[in-house]
């Protein structure tokens, strides 16, 4: 004897059976990590803590995010969640250099990601250099600096490398140890120089994601060329160093300027006695 199902019944039944079937598929698979994750600073809060927004993408398949705020010892300083259609959220904290970690929660395991994000301190650049290691292990792919809490750049852990941690006191990290990181595809030109600079001579690096002339000079405040240090010379892609005799500057803030065939960036920094 056949059992029959009514019509609706049988729906039902479907409907149970293709969810199971959805779910045992989606369980073969990684629970997706939130990704094109970006920061934008909102400004002081009531509570004296800095306000910022995290935006990142979302997957159906995650029913909520965690967000995180550690300090650089990986303590948990902030959290707070995010619905799975939202993809954004607000954090508070006093850190001037943190780590912001998602974490995507399915139904069947636990997907963190994370992103390093570091404010206006330019000595903490240094503090990361040795935990480019560590963050690359981690799965972390960007850094991003903000420069006057509202414009910020985001960089890659090489991009970074090249424009923070090229030392002589950071003799033993290499930066070509996060070459395969997949924005260097896209890199753009990456200007550094030590500020505040105590002495007669700085060393500048630079580095061209392809062959290009370019022309290195520095101006004054009123944006007078002061020096003249590289005019249309053709230099390989990759990361540069080079040597300016800053003898004969008065203190004060001064502006270097690297032009390309297709970039001009600039980098302020201070000349002291």
């Amino acid at each position: 004897m056949s059992i029959q199902f009514p019509c609706f019944g049988r729906n039902l039944l479907l409907i149970f059976l293709s969810t199971i079937f959805s779910f045992s598929v989606a369980a073969q698979q990684p629970c997706p990590p939130a990704t094109n994750i970006n920061v934008s600073y909102n400004g002081p809060s009531s509570n004296g803590l800095h306000s910022y927004q995290v935006t990142w993408d979302t997957s159906p398949l995650v029913l909520f995010y965690t967000v995180e705020v550690t300090d650089l010892n990986n303590n948990v300083v902030y959290s707070t969640s995010s619905s799975s259609n939202l993809g954004t959220a607000t954090i508070f904290t006093s850190l001037d250099a943190f780590y912001i970690i998602i974490g995507s929660e399915c139904l069947w395991e636990t997907s963190p990601t994370g992103i390093t994000t570091i404010i206006d301190v330019p000595v903490n650049y240094y503090s990361l250099c040795h935990l480019l290691t560590d963050m690359q292990a981690s799965g972390q792919e960007s850094i991003i600096v903000f420069n006057g809490k509202n414009e910020s750049t985001t960089y890659s852990l090489f991009e970074f490398c090249l424009a923070f941690c090229v030392s002589p006191d950071l003799s033993d990290l290499d930066c070509n140890d996060f070459k395969k990181q997949k924005r260097l595809e896209s890199a753009h030109p990456i200007l550094n120089i030590p500020s505040p600079i105590s002495n007669d001579e700085a060393k500048i690096t630079y580095f061209l994601a392809e062959s290009s002339p370019i022309s290195l000079s520095i101006y004054n405040q009123v944006g007078k060329k002061v020096r003249l240090i590289s005019s249309k010379e053709i230099k390989d892609g990759g990361a540069h160093q080079v040597k300016v005799n800053l003898n004969g500057l008065p203190q004060g803030v001064y502006v270097i300027e690297l032009k390309t065939e297709h970039a001009q960036i600039t980098q302020r920094f201070i000349k002291v006695n």
